[in-house]
């Protein structure tokens, strides 16, 4: 191969590969009884069996929130307040910012679990039930009278979750950053 081919091929797979996407995966965990609708910041909402694992892949600059609901909802949104996963990638010094908000209400438990073992990598969680805990005035339930969600009690919430985000003031101190390829979002 003539030095004018190498150098243009050369050159090609340089542009070709710095043009290249990074890109980062979410694993998503269904620990509960029972199968949940999924639904994610610009993807598709999915089912997912309890149990089951999914990964998704995202580009390095994605940012969004994920959230679950019963399968009974389905596609369409309950009206019920929602626990949610939310991450930015690549935020303050390519440092990923992530925290499990409950600043609408809750459904169920979500923790945010790094993969990388970088030990300034700590989990976002909201373990807690607060379902079971939740006053009557806020009780959110389903058509047989289960409690299925707890609209917004911040002092009960940061009572019970507090590695939690309660309110948009807490945002910045609450919220977790870390450098890691994947995250497992675990839920119920």
């Amino acid at each position: 191969m003539s030095w004018f081919k190498t150098f243009f091929v050369t050159w090609g797979l340089l542009v070709t590969s710095s043009q290249a996407k990074h890109i980062k995966g979410i694993q998503i965990k269904n620990r509960g009884p029972e199968r949940l609708w999924v639904e994610m910041t610009d993807e598709e909402g999915f089912y997912l069996p309890s149990g089951q694992l999914a990964s998704i892949v995202v580009e390095d600059r994605w940012m969004g929130k994920i959230r679950a609901h019963p399968e009974e909802c389905g596609k369409s949104s309950c009206d019920h307040p929602y626990t949610e996963a939310v991450l930015k990638f690549q935020g303050e010094e390519n440092e990923d910012r992530y925290y499990v908000s409950i600043i609408e209400g809750f459904n169920r438990p979500i923790k945010i679990q790094p993969t990388s073992h970088d030990h300034v990598c700590k989990p976002a969680l909201c373990h807690a039930n607060i379902n079971h805990h939740c006053p009557r005035v806020h009780q959110s339930t389903d058509s047989e009278g289960h409690v299925v969600a707890c609209r917004s009690t911040p002092d009960l919430f940061q009572k019970l979750c507090p590695l939690a985000v309660t309110s948009e003031m807490d945002i910045a101190s609450g919220s977790f950053g870390c450098r890691s390829n994947t995250y497992l979002i675990l839920i119920g």
